[in-house]
């Protein structure tokens, strides 16, 4: 992925733009479980830095950072109940974390 010129400033200018709603879900992550920030921010560390080492470009290493930043993003609809549970989880609990749980309609489908 390439960009030059005005459209790397454009896609800069988005990224920024972003910046805030990322934070905003990392804190709303955060409030659920303490530990996903830190984390979030040790893996958006890790693979920027990655990233780096591989030599991609800015705007590659600006979109895995903040990728990295909201991989646990799923976890604001799953119940503190269960994301702080210290015994084994129930298989339904389970299923729940790994997002496989759906609403059925009254039919059972």
């Amino acid at each position: 992925m390439r960009f030059s010129g005005s459209g790397h400033r454009y896609h800069r200018n988005i990224y920024r733009e972003y910046e805030s709603t990322i934070c905003a879900l990392a804190a709303a992550i955060d409030v659920k479980e303490h530990y996903t920030f830190s984390h979030s921010n040790d893996v958006s560390y890790y693979a920027t830095s990655l990233a780096e080492e591989l030599k991609l470009n800015s705007d590659v290493v600006e979109i895995i950072r903040q990728a990295a930043l909201l991989h646990d993003v799923g976890k604001i609809g799953i119940s503190e109940a269960i994301l702080n549970k210290e015994e084994k989880l129930t298989e339904k609990e389970y299923e729940t974390i790994k997002g496989h749980e759906r609403e059925k309609d009254p039919d059972g489908r």
